[in-house]
């Protein structure tokens, strides 16, 4: 069992039988493979976070939080594969009792789920507002529920395609974690309602993206309208108002006398 247990571990990393004296042709070829195909998922990821540069560009607090979203679901995600990944190894999950090892799979994620959601969404709110608390709380759960599936259903899958289930079944469970908790996060937070109310407060709004007016006010004529050519009359009835109203108001005192 010890055994089957550090080799399992070994194949679940990407690196193959794990010898120290292996070959380094042989130890390249079972490593890259593997790093290879997690850059290809780990474009989808990208490819999502993408879709919504518009809303991260406007709200500073995606950026921020983002990583919480993807490292509890890859943890999440992680935890429910070894222990699959093991069952499968010692004969406690086969075809008989797969939908039931499945079912309490749920109800555990939905627990954890909803624990890490009520942390997340507390602290979030106390440091930037409730509404962003509920949205990354409601994406935490949807992303440690999605995390539990898919920590069953692929090692299940490449065992019942025959092949061992714990090659490198991190890679695809880490995919699918990253690529439905950003969904989840960044697509709650592009929501039309919930993005015009996070872009009311100040503090979630990138600094460059506020409109700057200027409040400066003219310390003379001549730096709010253009200077008359020397010589020249005003053209317009209010400039000429104006000009003969400073002449009628230059002295109002009594007459001076003669």
């Amino acid at each position: 069992i010890s055994e089957e247990a550090g080799e399992d571990a070994l194949l679940m990393s990407g690196a193959g039988e794990g010898d120290i004296n292996e070959p380094i042709r042989e130890a390249y070829s079972a490593r890259v493979r593997w790093l290879v195909a997690n850059l290809g998922t780990a474009l989808i990821a990208s490819l999502i976070i993408a879709l919504f540069g518009a809303a991260i560009e406007q709200l500073v607090a995606l950026a921020v939080l983002m990583p919480i979203v993807a490292s509890i679901g890859g943890n999440a995600g992680t935890q429910t594969m070894a222990v699959t990944v093991r069952a499968i190894a010692t004969n406690q999950l086969t075809r008989s009792n797969t939908r039931r090892i499945l079912m309490r799979e749920i109800r555990v994620a939905v627990l954890n789920g909803l624990t890490i959601a009520v942390l997340v969404g507390l602290a979030t709110g106390v440091i930037f507002t409730p509404m962003l608390g509920g949205v990354i709380a409601l994406a935490m759960v949807i992303n440690v529920i999605t995390a539990g599936l898919a920590g069953v259903l692929v090692p299940v899958a490449f065992e019942r395609l025959d092949q061992d289930p714990a090659v490198a079944s991190s890679v695809f469970v880490t995919m699918i974690t990253d690529s439905m908790g950003f969904f989840a996060f960044l697509g709650l937070a592009a929501d039309p309602k919930f993005r015009l109310k996070l872009l009311t407060l100040n503090h979630l709004v990138v600094p460059s993206a506020r409109p700057t007016r200027s409040w400066r006010l003219p310390t003379r004529v001549s730096d709010s309208q253009p200077a008359l050519p020397k010589g020249s009359q005003p053209s317009t009835w209010r400039a000429r108002f104006a000009s003969s109203r400073r002449r009628t108001c230059a002295w109002s005192g009594p007459t001076a006398p003669a």
